[in-house]
């Protein structure tokens, strides 16, 4: 067991013994997800630090005083309790307004808040620090703190990490910090909670996770001028991602998704200093899965060099892949979400997420139709849905209007019978395969060009297909290069009720396909289930009014 599980299992496990020995408008089913209704009644205000970077800019003197005429230092506490690990010195009274909880259901003498404080955040250095590589936060010449403070007071949020004074042995702009973490959680709800106290020990959890996640990453570089922050939306959803890595059991995000997901015309890189960069977390969630818990601990790394979506854009070619094959990816993701979720595909909690907002398109018709004129911002994509009105096989084309680079636009057909997906960029017509009469498809538009401020026009269109049996069959993409995105062969203009035998470079049969449609996806597996490995190989299509052969190329 990794360090990571042990540490989770380790603390639920605290909390089970304490408790235990103390005794879319007109979208098919687009009603409220069942089980989102019960996270999304309550959107709480995760975080101070937003602000505290807005007053820490020379425009902003005025909004820096006020906040420092509430600041409370280390004097001002009576008591302080020592991490169990002692990485932390956290302060605390038992009187007054900042007076913590002093519920001690375990009867060790220590209340059970303190022990929930310290545990957490000791997890939060633990994983975060130990595990992803996280520097540890500076002091005032640059090097790790020895222990760091935390301080237990009355606020209307979860935390706030403080920006004490700049750190002039850094390159950049960067802070020594310290974290207030709440006292009093009951305005706090978790979907079948119903105790006080468990409530609070989750609240705690992901409060030490995200705030200590600011002060880590106050130790790198904040790039900000004149009035404000750049990046508010990496500052944000990289420490709510925190959340999952150190307290994945609580789910705190969720209640923020509906921010994002109701709104995927907001560019993913603009920052609103509220809930819609929490909401962008589903970024780091996605990338995390894939390339590793780490890659945010990476791109802060970057950062001391350039902002985040540039750093970002260098560590996922680092990694193998881009932003725009990333950015396509995560709107598909987002589409298999609330009642469109397939378990054990995509997000882990996907089920629990709200649904992906789609727009209502025309129908497929006998005729060419535009399905919709639209537009979208950098860095933005849009779902959709349209009726299939016909039983005629369609094209489907979607063009870029008024100038708009047509590189940067892709559209995706999701088939509604298996929730396989095509995606194509704008220019090229794609056979729309499995289209059947009275069903419902999802259609999206992704916009992955990442600078300015204009709106990219485009319409989206289907054709009914005209008789193909005369034309070559057509391999593509060739030679093919796996990946997790696209991992599958297309064969198209095949002649109706066609079988496909795919033969290796020696003869020996691999798989058989039978397609009913001219269009067909082959995910590249054997008869037996095994994924093809590199190589030249042989296909042979038949059908009863023609037959052809080819060959094609797979590369790992």
């Amino acid at each position: 067991m990794n360090s990571g599980i042990r540490i989770s299992v380790i603390f639920l496990l605290l909390v089970r013994i304490m408790l235990l020995s103390a005794g879319e408008s007109g979208d098919p089913g687009a009603e409220l997800d069942s089980n989102y209704s019960e996270i999304q009644k309550t959107q709480n205000i995760k975080c101070g630090f937003p602000e505290m970077l807005q007053a820490h800019t020379p425009g902003n003197q005025k909004k820096l005083n006020r906040l420092l005429e509430n600041r409370l230092d280390a004097i001002d506490f009576d008591r302080v309790y020592i991490s169990p690990a002692g990485f932390f010195r956290i302060y605390y009274d038992t009187e007054g307004i900042n007076a913590i909880p002093i519920y001690d259901r375990d009867l060790n003498g220590i209340p059970d808040y303190l022990e929930f404080v310290g545990k957490s955040f000791d997890r939060a250095w633990i994983l975060e620090i130990d595990s992803l590589g996280f520097k540890p936060p500076p002091d005032s010449t640059g090097n790790p703190r020895v222990q760091y403070p935390v301080f237990c007071r009355r606020l209307g949020f979860y935390g706030q990490t403080w920006l004490e004074y700049e750190i002039p042995a850094l390159p950049g702009i960067n802070y020594v910090t310290f974290i207030e973490i709440n006292t009093n959680f009951e305005d706090i709800s978790y979907p079948g909670i119903t105790d006080p106290i468990v409530r609070d020990s989750m609240a705690i959890a992901v409060t030490a996770a995200h705030e200590f996640n600011h002060a880590l990453q106050s130790g790198y570089r904040l790039w900000g001028e004149n009035d404000f922050f750049y990046d508010l939306w990496f500052i944000e959803s990289s420490a709510t991602y925190m959340e999952e890595v150190v307290a994945g059991e609580v789910n705190d995000y969720l209640q923020y998704l509906d921010y994002y997901l109701g709104n995927t015309l907001l560019p993913l890189d603009e920052s609103t200093g509220g809930y819609e960069d929490y909401g962008k977390v589903v970024l780091e969630i996605m990338l995390g899965d894939l390339y590793g818990r780490d890659i945010t601990r990476r791109i802060w790394a970057e950062s001391v060099e350039r902002r985040a979506f540039p750093a970002l854009e260098k560590i996922l070619i680092e990694s193998g892949t881009d932003i725009e094959s990333e950015f396509q990816r995560l709107a598909l993701w987002l589409n298999f979400t609330g009642r469109r979720t397939i378990p054990g595909r995509y997000f882990p909690d996907a089920k629990w997420f709200p649904s992906v907002n789609r727009k209502m398109a025309e129908s497929f018709q006998d005729f060419e139709t535009v399905l919709l004129v639209d537009s979208l911002p950098r860095l933005s994509f849009q779902w959709y849905y349209a009726a299939v009105n016909t039983g005629v096989p369609q094209h489907l084309l979607l063009s870029a209007r008024n100038s708009a680079p047509a590189r940067n636009l892709s559209s995706t057909f999701v088939n509604p019978v298996d929730n396989s997906f095509l995606r194509y960029s704008a220019a090229i017509p794609f056979e729309l395969p499995f289209l059947t009469e009275n069903s419902v498809v999802s259609l999206g538009v992704v916009n992955t060009f990442d600078e300015g401020s204009s709106f990219f026009s485009f319409d989206l269109r289907s054709r009914p297909l005209i008789n193909q049996e005369n034309e070559n069959v057509v391999v593509f993409p060739q030679p093919l290069k796996i990946t997790v995105s696209d991992p599958y062969l297309k064969f198209k203009n095949l002649p109706r009720d066609a079988e496909i035998h795919i033969y290796s470079g020696n003869g020996f049969l691999l798989k058989s396909l039978r397609s009913e449609s001219s269009q067909i996806a082959w995910d590249l597996r054997n008869s037996q289930g095994d994924l093809l490995g590199s190589g030249v190989y042989l296909f042979r299509v038949v059908s009863k009014v023609k037959e052809t052969s080819g060959k094609f190329i797979i590369i790992q």
